[in-house]
């Protein structure tokens, strides 16, 4: 983990890229359960053997990344079938328009 911090030092072509790191392809070491080590920080991500899934620690939480607030659809029309309110918030209010 350590070492994916502290890339910039060691890659030139990502110190010249603003730190970014460019990559086709990347490979998580699966593990059966959540790591629970000293170095967890928010943005870490592994994969679970046991449920075949990707979770990304987030606010000191561990989040499925194959699931989402809509479900998992995969289509415009089923996500929409799910959630048919558009929720706008201002500065002098809010305003909701409810599809019926």
């Amino acid at each position: 983990m350590s070492s994916l911090r502290n890339i910039k030092r060691h890659v030139q072509a990502v110190r010249q890229n603003k730190g970014i790191l460019l990559t086709d392809q990347m490979q998580l070491v699966a593990k059966s359960a959540a790591p629970t080590d000293a170095n967890l920080a928010d943005g870490r991500i592994y994969y679970n053997s046991t449920a075949t899934k990707a979770y990304l620690r987030a606010n000191s939480a561990w989040v499925d990344l194959t699931g989402g607030a809509v479900g998992g659809v995969t289509t415009w029309d089923a996500m929409y079938a799910l959630d048919q309110n558009l929720n706008i918030t201002a500065t002098y209010g809010t305003m909701t328009y409810t599809v019926t």
